[in-house]
């Protein structure tokens, strides 16, 4: 059971007051979210952040096999694995950005769902009462 502004006491499976038609917001939503949230530009700077280590790694490993005149594969493997570790993060990014969009889009869909359910009682409200409905 949960406790609506107006006073009703209203099921835990509703998303809204029975009463007032008031969207349920919880204590923990109310005083902030306490995981971190990635703005663009946090995301894009760990990008370049990647892409920069990415330059420098292909710099000193070009400058060893220059100097050292290798003739092994250890600083191949060594870049390919530093690839793959850098396509694979950039990729995690990518796939939690897209999670929160459409966490966000679902989220907005329910609101905008609700405010048309909620215009709708009110203007069969008015017609019933031949005028504009009390708030």
């Amino acid at each position: 059971m949960w406790r609506c502004e107006c006073g009703e006491f209203n099921n835990d499976e509703h998303d809204f007051c029975v009463t007032c038609k008031r969207v349920r917001v919880e204590e923990e939503i109310e005083e902030g979210i306490s995981c971190n949230v990635s703005t663009l530009e946090v995301m894009f700077r760990r990008v370049q952040d990647f892409i920069l280590i990415d330059i420098a790694l292909l710099a000193i490993i070009a400058l060893y096999c220059f100097l050292a005149e290798l003739k092994e594969a250890v600083p191949i493997v060594v870049l390919l694995l530093f690839q793959i570790i850098l396509v694979t993060n950039l990729l995690r990014m990518l796939y939690q950005a897209a999670m929160t969009s459409e966490r966000n889009s679902i989220f907005l869909h329910k609101i905008h769902k609700l405010l048309l359910e909620q215009r709708a009682e009110n203007e069969n409200k008015e017609e019933k009462n031949g005028g504009p409905a009390a708030f």
